[in-house]
């Protein structure tokens, strides 16, 4: 896990919960001029200096306050409105409390503008049932950055519930998106270079497709994707390569395909997966790779449909129970 409190300048080794591997950010900024630990509160004033005896009324004050590297501490259940972040910092709020950033009119919930940076978001909710157009947004700009978000619900944004539009590495641990309505993915990973880590995280109900990678890598492991309108997992390469591995969780009762991969530069692996009640196929491969390891497809009205790329089945898929079988081409591979 990212600490609480990181260097202001230099290169800083981060370490997930959710995959254990080393992520690298060069950090960015100088410490001066702001606090380490700064406090906000919904009984609090943007014009106290944000201390823990006159604490600020919103997240933006806290992050304009604070220290590179440093932390703000939502410290009770309300209102904390949108923030835009553009240095390394930590946002935390107590476990038990309700801190949501809820905001009128088209704004992103929190967006990420800075490159090299290290951002921490945990135990916070964004609720876009008041307005807001994504919850949590990676800018062009932010390339090299590093997004942790940990216990967070993000929910009734009109677009995404996450956004990453730049070369960045972010992890999501014990966290939820729901009932993110808008025609785009609950989740939209499309920057090549970027890098989307989920462990232990809900995906439910969104109004397009649960999951889109049009640019980057997906690493899915232990979670959930179920009762979106579209795709559960949507791999397309459309604005660069594109990888999506889905492992040890189901995707399941989506209105499309639970997996679909469709783009020359798109591959997809489902291993330990189950991927069963949906109104599409288990897996289709319209265009590009994907293979099969372990995992199960039933209830789907297809099993796996490939009609223009490549599937690779290591004999070990049970696909009964789709009343339209397999369509395509499918090519078995014992598995040693």
């Amino acid at each position: 896990t990212a600490p609480s409190a990181v260097p202001s300048a230099g290169t800083l080794t981060v370490v997930s919960d959710a995959l254990g591997s080393p992520q690298t950010a060069t950090l960015n900024g100088v410490v001066g001029g702001g606090a380490a630990r700064v406090f906000v509160s919904p009984e609090g004033n943007d014009a106290n200096p944000c201390t823990s005896g006159a604490q600020c009324r919103t997240l933006q004050a806290g992050v304009n306050a604070a220290a590179v590297g440093g932390e703000v501490v939502l410290s009770g259940s309300g209102g904390y409105g949108n923030a835009a972040i553009n240095k390394s910092l930590t946002v935390i709020a107590a476990k038990g409390t309700y801190a949501a950033l809820s905001f009128t009119g088209i704004e992103d919930g929190l967006t990420i503008g800075a490159p090299n940076t290290v951002v921490v978001l945990r135990n916070v909710a964004i609720n876009g049932s008041a307005g807001g157009t994504h919850g949590v947004r990676v800018l062009p700009t932010a390339t090299g950055s590093v997004l942790h978000l940990e216990n967070v619900t993000i929910s009734n944004m009109a677009g995404s519930g996450l956004r990453v539009e730049a070369a960045a590495s972010v992890f999501v641990l014990n966290s939820s998106f729901r009932s993110n309505l808008g025609p785009q993915a609950a989740v939209a990973v499309g920057a090549g270079g970027a890098t989307l880590n989920v462990s232990r995280t809900r995906f439910e109900q969104g109004g397009s497709d649960g999951i889109s990678i049009s640019g980057g890598r997906l690493m899915l492991r232990q979670s959930m994707v179920t009762e979106n309108v579209g795709h559960g997992v949507m791999v397309s390469g459309a604005i660069a390569s594109a990888f999506a591995l889905v492992e040890n969780g189901p995707v399941a009762r989506n209105l499309g395909d639970s997996v679909n991969v469709d783009g020359a530069t798109a591959q997809a692996v489902v291993r330990r997966a189950t991927l069963s009640g949906n109104l599409g196929a288990g897996l289709r491969v319209t265009a590009g790779q994907a293979l099969a390891d372990r995992t199960q497809m039933h209830g789907n009205r297809w099993g796996m449909v490939n009609s223009g790329g490549t599937i690779t089945s290591m004999g070990n898929n049970p696909t009964a129970g789709n009343p339209d079988g397999n369509v395509g081409a499918i090519t078995v591979v014992p598995r040693q």
